[in-house]
């Protein structure tokens, strides 16, 4: 774009400038310090380090206190009784929840050790999930109630001397569920197996 710079120029000189402060405001600048006095910025450098200094004498209290907790033994006040927490709870995602047969199965594998009883509620947490994909489960949660079932499924074959059947339950489970996190130890259950049953 091409444009009068003499014109331009001459409209800049006519445009009214702000001057330099006027000696009154440089006054009210310099009458909140007095010439003895420093500017805040020293201050709040000496607060920092001073907060610093008390932080560090509270963490030692607090390290102190916990020190004095556990010698007196009093972490009971502290977190609620072991009997109060619900153990099962943390095992669930809630799809696996709505899974009935798969809740069922892990409550008879490593609550009640029933493992023929689990064996079987696994067989139906696979199919349920299976059957589950097309209504209400994405693939990958249907796959991973499906890797888990067939893990936990193989080990309990393991716990009733089934180790033909657990070997083979653990092979499926690497062939049918790529890249989940349960191929890498189902293989290495193989491999373990193998060993010991040669």
């Amino acid at each position: 774009m091409l444009f009068n710079s003499e014109k331009e120029i001459d409209d800049f000189d006519n445009e009214p400038q702000d001057s330099a402060p006027d000696e009154e405001d440089d006054a009210n600048l310099n009458s909140d310090f007095s010439d003895d006095e420093e500017p805040d910025t020293a201050e709040t450098e000496v607060i920092k380090t001073q907060d610093d200094d008390d932080n560090d004498s509270d963490e030692s209290t607090a390290y102190n206190r916990i020190v004095a907790a556990l010698d007196e033994q009093e972490l009971e006040e502290v977190a609620p009784p072991l009997a109060l927490v619900k153990p099962m709870g943390a095992l669930f995602q809630l799809y696996e929840e709505d899974n009935q047969a798969y809740r069922d199965a892990i409550t008879a594998y490593f609550e009640e050790k029933n493992y023929q009883q689990a064996i079987e509620k696994f067989n139906d947490a696979i199919a349920d999930a299976s059957q589950r994909t097309a209504r209400d489960l994405t693939e990958e949660q249907a796959g991973e109630i499906v890797a888990k079932s067939m893990y936990w499924q193989a080990e309990a074959y393991i716990k009733t001397q089934n180790i033909s059947q657990a070997v083979e339950t653990f092979k499926a489970l690497v062939k049918n569920c790529h890249g989940h996190y349960l191929t890498l130890a189902a293989q290495r259950r193989v491999d373990e197996l193998n060993v010991e049953n040669a």
